[in-house]
């Protein structure tokens, strides 16, 4: 597809966004024409592959006239305020997962996207693992028949070798600690498949890794298409990450380290499915996020689909915090309606 490239500034290169940056580098779709990283190793590393001068800031970089569009992968607790420096200057905005630590701070950069009419576009890129991909289809062409339960798990023990300098280290920069940085994926990929969630129930606690932040979650939540679904995080043990649905009609497993099985209903044992080439997902969301704002297409993951992945969170917060199941749509006042219904075979 031909296109204009988009002329983007990317606001840091550093940790995580030094794969978004690697990502904008790479693509025809995007012209990388300003950047900044407050590290200086970092900047350093980032030199190797690009001659641009270094711009004094983020907002200095949002402020460029040349630059269209910003790439956010910064800490969570800077989310919030690069949203708000790209919508104070008009420019479009891709931002990684979640959108914002806390629901009333996604709410106040929707607002503030909204009324800049900027794109917001939120780096929920696990969707687009292979894999997951092909658990949507066999969902939408009913293969599972209908969905009734599931189980998700998503952990690693990064937070044993974590330190007080260290965001994820705090509640107050990482809200609900591996739930936001890891389960969040899963959150946001289940009602992609399933819809939304209407209710969730949580416990969280801090068991093992050092920090004043939770290291375990667990969560169970309701599905306005029917099924209830458990997800479990922690910062503490060897590295996992499956989804597993189980339908009427055949369970599906599928892992993001052992690969696909399904076993279906009269079958005597499962059967492991291979789901295709890998894909870069930050790459490929890179190109979906320069083509949306070209208008070509739509991004996967926008504002209202990304709000209600924080609202999600934001329930599963006060779940933990309160003792009791939270409404997502009545308790928290986020529609449900960013995410289509499945249809479930007669």
């Amino acid at each position: 597809m031909s296109m204009e490239p988009v002329r983007v500034g990317l606001l840091s290169v550093g940790g995580w966004s030094f794969g978004h940056a690697k990502a904008a580098l790479a693509l025809d779709e995007v012209e990388v024409v300003a950047w900044n990283e407050p590290s200086d190793e970092w900047s350093a590393k980032f030199a190797e592959l690009c001659s641009l001068p270094k711009s004094d800031s983020a907002e200095s970089v949002c402020a460029d006239k040349r630059v269209e569009a910003v790439v956010s992968g910064t800490p969570n607790h800077v989310h919030l305020t690069h949203g708000l420096l790209a919508a104070k200057h008009g420019k479009h905005l891709l931002v990684e997962k979640p959108m914002t630590n806390r629901l009333d701070e996604a709410l106040q950069l929707a607002e503030a996207a909204r009324k800049a009419g900027i794109l917001v576009c939120v780096g929920h890129n696990r969707r687009r693992n292979p894999g997951l991909r092909l658990l949507k289809r066999m969902v939408d062409g009913g293969e599972l028949g209908r969905v009734v339960t599931g189980e998700s798990a998503h952990a690693h023990s990064g937070g044993m070798r974590m330190k007080p300098e260290h965001w994820r280290y705090h509640r107050d920069k990482c809200s609900c600690g591996p739930l936001a940085q890891l389960g969040v994926h899963e959150i946001e990929t289940l009602m992609h498949i399933l819809g939304p969630v209407t209710e969730v129930t949580a416990m969280f606690d801090h068991l093992a890794c050092p920090g004043d932040n939770w290291d375990a979650t667990s969560c169970i939540m309701r599905f306005a298409s029917g099924p209830i679904v458990t997800l479990s995080c922690n910062y503490d043990s060897p590295p996992v990450g499956f989804v597993n649905l189980h339908g009427t009609g055949a369970s599906a497993r599928c892992d993001l380290r052992t690969g696909f099985h399904i076993w279906r209903a009269g079958e005597k044992e499962p059967q492991q499915l291979d789901w295709g080439e890998g894909v870069d997902t930050l790459r490929e969301q890179m190109g979906n996020f320069a083509r949306a704002v070209r208008g070509l297409e739509e991004y996967e993951v926008g504002l209202d689909k990304a709000l209600l992945a924080v609202a999600v969170m934001e329930g599963a917060i006060r779940s933990a915090e309160e003792g009791r199941t939270i409404s997502v749509e009545r308790e928290l006042g986020v529609p449900l309606d960013a995410y289509p219904l499945p249809e479930w075979p007669a």
